[in-house]
């Protein structure tokens, strides 16, 4: 039987390497692949427990901060219940500037009595300013409470405040209230500690933004809200606020931006929400070690490449020896004088033993 002509053939070295080659490199994609989706799942838990990291100390610190405010206002609350302090005399105003000077971060303490409002200052508690004014008395029925954000009508700043009625005898004397501005606030959750990437707020209600990195040092004019703030992944924020409280909602943003919060009721007309976000995917944390994957995939592609090569080549050269040795014979006829070499391959020996025995009994 004889081959057609000019019918395409391939080398046995070039289809032995081609072969191990393509094993080589499916082996290597595949690792690859692996490593992505292994660090993909790695990300996911990543933010999962950076999300939670972060809620957990913006908590700890939202209410370390509030803490002390709440604290000064009813230390001054119990004394002047107890009849140990009288507001608008000089003992209630010694008592102010120290317990104020061991609270940092109320920024303003403020009592309105009749016909007075007075007001402390937290840069320098020791000098109170006074007004001339006509508040409201609490009623019978006010209790202790945080404000919702409103503006200070002096400063026109945004803050937040703790509000308590003053009584002492079942009388009605004036109305505490101890403020902290929400660019203190905001410096503090600046300072907190927390995972590279993520970026805690602190919301009241849907909308307007009690504390953020950004607002630190920032001179406002309004009531900060998620639009005013500009930032984008803030802004896009979903409108899924009010999971049950303390539960982590967790979403992923159109823009990529991981995001997490969770309620917490403080006594408010709105609860607070706690939340952060990490701008970007964590897998870019892993891009490195994904590289060097690539590239050791890379240089084990082209060691079976060249393994591949020789060993194809030692395949080969007694295959294209025996081929050698079967075109002289027709050539020559039986008496060729032609050599086996021995290929150290015992199948191939054997193939070429017995095409030399048959070629000398047909001669």
């Amino acid at each position: 039987m004889s081959s057609k002509a000019g019918q395409k053939s391939v080398r046995i070295a070039a289809a032995l390497t081609a072969a191990v080659a393509g094993l080589a490199g499916a082996a290597v994609v595949a690792s690859l692949l692996l490593g992505y989706r292994g660090a993909r799942q790695a990300s996911d838990t990543l933010q999962d427990a950076r999300a939670a990291a972060t809620l957990e100390q913006t908590a700890s610190h939202l209410l370390s901060g509030v803490d002390g405010i709440v604290g000064l206002a009813q230390a001054l609350r119990l004394r002047v219940d107890e009849g140990r302090l009288t507001p608008a005399t000089p003992a209630f105003a010694d008592a102010v500037a120290v317990l104020m000077t061991a609270v940092p971060q109320a920024t303003r303490l403020q009592v309105a009595t009749p016909g007075r409002v007075t007001r402390w200052s937290g840069i320098d508690p020791y000098h109170p300013t006074q007004l001339l004014l006509d508040p409201e008395m609490p009623g019978p029925t006010d209790v202790p409470r945080w404000l919702p954000p409103t503006l200070d009508p002096l400063t026109q700043q945004p803050e937040i405040a703790f509000e308590t009625p003053l009584r002492h005898g079942g009388q009605a004397l004036g109305r505490l209230t101890v403020t902290l501005t929400l660019n203190q606030l905001s410096i503090f959750l600046r300072d907190l500690p927390r995972p590279a990437g993520q970026v805690p707020f602190i919301l009241y209600g849907r909308d307007l933004v009690v504390a953020h990195p950004s607002l630190a040092g920032r001179a406002l004019t309004g009531l900060p809200t998620r639009a005013l703030l500009a930032a984008p992944s803030l802004e896009a924020f979903p409108a899924l606020w009010m999971e049950p409280e303390h539960a982590i909602g967790r979403v992923r943003l159109a823009d990529g931006t991981i995001a997490a919060w969770r309620t917490m009721n403080a006594g408010t007309e709105e609860p607070w929400v706690i939340g952060s976000y990490y701008q970007g995917d964590l897998i870019a944390d892993q891009r490195a070690g994904l590289l060097v994957l690539a590239a050791l995939g890379a240089i084990i592609l082209l060691i079976a490449i060249g393994a591949a090569w020789l060993l194809s080549a030692r395949f080969a050269r007694p295959v294209e020896a025996l081929a050698e040795a079967a075109r002289q014979i027709a050539a020559d006829g039986p008496d060729a004088d032609v050599q086996l070499q021995p290929s150290g391959l015992r199948e191939l020996q054997a193939a070429g033993e017995a095409f030399f025995d048959d070629a000398a009994r047909l001669g």
